[in-house]
Order: structure tokens, then sequence, then C-alpha cells
């Protein structure tokens, strides 16, 4: 492509740059998809128009998304037609890097993964296999309290000796103010909600950029 000035307009005419983004790539998305009820089918056609879609485990077209389909197939889960595709269910979910062939593993329990939708063919050290939360095996030195129950003999009292429990674990009591940030019905770090997108088609953009943009050498000099 001519990128200088041409018979039609004496101006640096601008250098067009094919970007892609494969099929298969996932992001979060700050964006709403479902909250507003009267939007919803909106905002996800506005995605799809742009190639994305939501990592919710809902069943597509294999034809509409052909591209997607190819790649994944029923690795998520198995259909209920045959005309369509069950997409990646990221919900709630934390996504961890497949452990593969690194030695050593830092996940010892890959073969044990399960599919992570119901069919589905995503299982093992494998793209789309599922992992229950769990504890890693570990114990705490303990000591059980003691006590002597005393008594009086002959004028001598007996005494009372008690030792109270101790433990190297965090102890965190019901009702005191922090108990509510100790325990609970799961096991989490600090998060932040977001919607995961998935790509489905292969829309390639083409990103315009101008002659006459100043560019920087490594070390921070104009170019001329």
């Amino acid at each position: 492509m001519n990128s200088g000035p041409s018979l039609l307009s004496p101006f640096p005419q601008p250098q067009v740059v094919p970007i892609s983004v494969p099929v298969g790539t996932v992001v979060p998305y700050a964006g709403p998809v479902s909250e507003d009820p009267d939007k919803k089918s909106l905002r996800r056609k506005k995605l799809a128009h742009q190639g994305w879609l939501l990592c919710d485990g809902s069943e597509v077209s294999k034809t509409e998304w052909r591209e997607l389909y190819e790649l994944i197939q029923d690795t998520y889960g198995k259909p209920s037609s045959a005309a369509s595709f069950v997409l990646p269910d990221y919900r709630g979910a934390f996504l961890r890097g497949v452990s593969g062939d690194r030695n050593p593993a830092l996940d010892p329990a890959a073969s044990q993964r399960t599919a992570s939708g119901s069919g589905g063919t995503g299982t093992g050290n494998a793209v789309g296999s599922f992992q229950t939360a769990q504890f890693q095996e570990h114990e705490h030195q303990y000591t059980p309290s003691t006590a002597v129950s005393g008594f009086q003999a002959g004028g001598v009292n007996a005494v009372i000796s008690t030792t109270q429990a101790t433990t190297t674990a965090v102890v965190c009591e019901q009702g005191s103010a922090d108990s509510t940030a100790c325990y609970g019905p799961e096991t989490r770090p600090v998060n932040v909600y977001v919607n995961y997108l998935i790509k489905g088609v292969d829309h390639q953009l083409r990103l315009a950029i101008p002659m006459d943009v100043p560019r920087l050498d490594p070390r921070g000099g104009l170019l001329r």
C-alpha cells in the first residue's frame, strides 16, 4: 500500500494495520449483561455482533459460530440439539492455567479433574476440566486442657489445677467482632465480579495509523 502523498491528496495517507483476536480468546468484561431484564437481549446481541459471547454455559448454533465450535466442540458439555454446542460456564468460578507437562506440577490432582458441564469431553489435565474446592492437608499442634478436682481432707484444702487448651492455629471465636471475616460457606480470596466473554468469530479489525504521528526510538528519542 502506498502510504505517501497521492495525486488526490497532498497529505500522507494513514497506514492500515490488520489486527486479529484469536477465536476462543477469553477476556474479563466490566459491563453488565443481564442486570436489566429489558436490556438483556439487546446487550448480548450487541456483543454477538462484535463477535463475543458470554461464558454462561448457553447453547449456540454450530453454523452461526462455526469457528468457535471447531475449536472447542463438546469440551464444555453435551448439547440438547445436534445443531448446537455448549459455551464455557465461568460464572462464579476462578480460572486456572492447564498444568500440562510442567514439572514439578502445581496441580497434583490434575488427572482427577472432571468435566465442567454434563457430558463434556474436557476432563483430566486438559482445557475445560473442572475442580471442586479443597483444603490442603496440614496440621496444628494442640495441647488439651487439664483439670484436677479439689477436696478437703483433715482440714487441708487440695489444690485445683487447671490448664487452658492452646493451639498454634488462628483462633476465631463465634460472636467476636471479626467472626464474619474468619469463616463462612466457602474459602475465597478478596475478589471483584466481572463477566467473562469468549471470542466466537475472527473479526479482523483494521486500524488506521496516521503516518505523521511522531515515533520514538527505544531510548525515547524522536525519530525524524
